[in-house]
């Protein structure tokens, strides 16, 4: 209710590039590293152990530079900091930033020219300074 924190013109015009992303997806198809994740029936199994064996595919693949540019714009928003820490930790998680090989094909092909790269490099320096609170507990 009523107006939100501030923010700084130089964290809007930071952000703005980013918002910008319309979901296409030609930076997920583009990225090398992004591997679309099939998981096919095993003979005999359940729905219950195909779901297991599905999750646990996705929460090790690569989230793809989408994904993580879209963290670093609700991690830059004053309101979305207070949930920074979460996508933080998925963004160290197995198949998070450490993953990208900053092959840059996901900037070349990006309709919207959006600076996924700048975003990605944000992100990885945001997590490791996230990692190194953790791991010294502050």
């Amino acid at each position: 209710m009523g107006p939100g924190p501030k923010q700084s013109r130089e964290a809007q015009e930071n952000a703005y590039p980013l918002s910008q992303c319309m979901s296409c997806g030609c930076c997920v198809e583009a990225c090398p590293q992004y591997v679309k994740v099939e998981v096919t029936r095993k003979p005999g199994e359940s729905d219950e152990q195909l779901e297991q064996r599905q999750n646990e595919q996705f929460d090790s693949a690569f989230i793809g530079p989408a994904a993580i540019s879209q963290a670093v714009l609700f991690n830059a928003h004053p309101t979305g900091k207070m949930n920074s820490s979460e996508r933080l930790d998925a963004l160290t998680a197995p198949g998070g930033v450490q993953v990208c090989g900053n092959a840059q094909n996901c900037v070349a092909v990006c309709p919207k020219e959006i600076p996924l790269t700048t975003s990605i490099g944000r992100a990885g320096r945001a997590a490791t300074l996230h990692s190194l609170k953790r791991w010294f507990g502050s």
